[in-house]
């Protein structure tokens, strides 16, 4: 009994009739003969369902009558469970078999919509594993079917239907991993983790994803502090390693991550940020140069990455009253786009930038004795060391510190941790409790108030 015509009898098309008649591409493999005694698999009805039958349905399209495929004597009477392992799709958190329901195909439906995005969204769980995605699509109809693609080739995987994806090689996926974030990331970003990979290569290089465990992570880290590295240098190439992992789960090369879990812990880092007294701030800028010396001001004010002050153009500045921000238009991650209030010390700086500009940028590249406007500078570490000498303000501190500087203030002043990272632009709230430290006499405050509120409680 051939595939088509069994699916004439039962629909009364032929498969390729079917397909042309309502324009639907033939995506997915399909067993093309079963011996006239065998039953017809319930792999090929979840593809009739998924594919064929719910996509045209949702357009309120004709669509063939599916009552004679369910009762058909054809059809594997031993269900989803004998024979074929158990085929579940669940919607979003709610594990529920494919087969119940069948006579309402809005079941299928776990296409949506994120807020503020164009495009459709698939979302839904097998094997106890969820799958969720953007599908790059504005048309519903058509995410649609791309997430019924996705669950056939599911099922049809597990089924052996379709082979499993090569696993590869460590080395050869980094690669790829670093041209992704070359054409897609900042060049510095880009530096970071051509860094890292290198670190990485020479011990897990020659391992195929799958084969890479905690274990072996572990003694990574104990090799690197071997060779007298610091725990910030080796959570930088962990860190990188288990993005390059994640990327591997997401993509389905493998099933789960060695992170996963906690299994694999980050080495504890001593504090390397410094916070700044006023006193000290007053010494650093009374000496640095005039451009040092704004972008000083705008950081320890408003918090931004040297980085984002470099970006800085006339459109990302509104000095309009009542409410003068900033836009931030590209970061580290993309919680870094935001919009940030100008405080009334930063006000006059950027203002004054803004009218002096000559070009694009605000902070414009020096080359020798003129600046090019249509690029962005991208130094100040020499200004600053000079800065330092001078000032003699002592330990020295970098450039960054006058970001966490305002952090360490926001967080003295009474300003909640979530609203410090919004303004500065924290991905999550680990990054934001680990660059605010509180000073020894804010710690001091809050203990004088435990020590207050205990002696209220004991006299009543």
């Amino acid at each position: 009994m051939s595939m088509n015509w069994w699916f004439t009898r039962t629909v009364g098309l032929s498969l390729s009739q079917f397909l042309q008649t309502f324009e639907i591409p033939s995506v997915v493999v399909l067993p093309t003969a079963h011996p006239p005694e065998g039953p017809i698999p319930s792999l090929i009805l979840i593809y009739v369902i998924h594919v064929l039958y719910v996509p045209l349905a949702e357009q309120g399209r004709t669509v063939p009558n599916i009552e004679p495929i369910l009762t058909s004597p054809t059809i594997d009477s031993r269900g989803l469970h004998d024979g074929y392992p158990p085929l579940v799709f669940s919607k979003h958190a709610n594990p529920s078999l494919v087969h119940s329901n069948l006579t309402h195909p809005e079941y299928f439906m776990t296409i949506y919509k994120q807020p503020g995005s164009p495009y459709y969204y698939y979302d839904f769980y097998f094997e106890k594993r969820r799958y969720q995605a953007s599908t790059h699509l504005r048309s519903k109809t058509v995410a649609h079917r791309v997430e019924c693609i996705k669950k056939a080739e599911l099922a049809q995987r597990r089924a052996g239907i379709l082979p499993k994806k090569q696993i590869p090689l460590f080395r050869d996926f980094a690669e790829r991993f670093l041209h992704t974030v070359k054409v897609e990331r900042r060049a510095n970003t880009h530096r970071a983790y051509l860094s890292c990979v290198r670190n990485l290569e020479p011990v897990f290089g020659r391992k195929y994803l799958d084969e890479i465990t905690p274990e072996m992570i572990r003694a990574f880290k104990e090799v690197r502090l071997g060779l007298q590295r610091s725990p910030a240098t080796i959570n930088r190439d962990l860190s990188c390693l288990r993005q390059i992992l994640g990327i591997a789960v997401k993509e389905e090369l493998i099933q789960k991550s060695p992170f996963f879990g906690g299994r694999v812990e980050f080495l504890h880092e001593k504090g390397r940020e410094r916070t700044l007294s006023f006193d000290e701030e007053r010494k650093y800028l009374r000496v640095a140069a005039p451009v040092l010396r704004d972008v000083g001001i705008i950081m320890v004010e408003m918090g931004l990455r040297p980085g984002e002050i470099f970006q800085l153009g006339h459109e990302d500045v509104r000095i309009e009253p009542p409410a003068p921000y900033v836009h931030v238009r590209e970061g580290k991650s993309d919680r870094a786009v935001r919009d940030v209030p100008i405080t009334s010390r930063a006000l006059p700086v950027l203002n004054r930038r803004v009218s002096r500009a000559k070009g694009e940028y605000l902070f414009p590249r020096r080359i020798g004795n003129g600046y090019d406007w249509s690029r962005p500078m991208t130094e100040l570490e020499p200004a600053h060391q000079r800065a330092l000498r001078k000032s003699g303000v002592e330990p020295p501190f970098r450039l960054y510190d006058l970001r966490h500087t305002y952090g360490t203030r926001a967080i003295e002043a009474g300003i909640d941790v979530f609203s410090v990272a919004k303004l500065m632009g924290h991905a999550d709230l680990d990054t934001t409790q680990r660059y605010v430290h509180l000073s020894k006499g804010h710690l001091e405050d809050a203990q004088k108030k435990i020590e207050r509120f205990r002696a209220r409680q004991r006299s009543l």
